[in-house]
């Protein structure tokens, strides 16, 4: 454990806040992965004719609980976010508006990107949130 003479031992960090920031760190660093690996899989899909932005959340959210191995609200709100955000850039890099590709005309002129982009987006996001939230088992309860 570390010591600090400034903190009063009641403030010293214990070994659950370090497991704690240790599995946050590695299930964002999983779900950062998870996204790469998804908007991979999104641009060889795009090849083949297959739009698949939905992909990318799943990416996210397998990515967060393979590293993380634990499920909490807080690391599902993130993937969702995370997942939007690959979205958006995954669509903008395979997809950019012809008069000017920049990523921000792309975001200033969001309400003008193709529906199947703006349905989804929020659709990968979900997904994301949704494979790495806290699973309640019915029969025990919340454990």
């Amino acid at each position: 454990m570390i010591e600090d003479e400034n903190l009063p031992m009641t403030e010293q960090p214990t070994r659950q806040d370090s497991r704690a920031t240790r599995a946050w760190l590695l299930g964002m660093s999983g779900a950062c992965a998870g996204g790469i690996v998804g908007l991979l899989v999104f641009g060889l899909a795009l090849k083949v004719g297959v739009y698949g932005l939905a992909v990318i959340g799943v990416g996210v959210g397998m990515g967060c609980i393979a590293l993380a191995r634990q499920r909490t609200w807080s690391r599902a709100v993130a993937c969702g976010l995370i997942a939007a955000a690959f979205s958006v850039y995954a669509d903008w890099s395979n997809m950019p508006f012809v008069k000017d590709d920049s990523f921000g005309f792309y975001l200033a002129h969001w309400s003008e990107v193709h529906t199947m982009a703006k349905i989804m987006t929020p659709l990968s996001a979900i997904i994301a949130a949704m494979v790495s939230r806290p699973v309640v088992n019915p029969t025990y309860g919340d454990r």
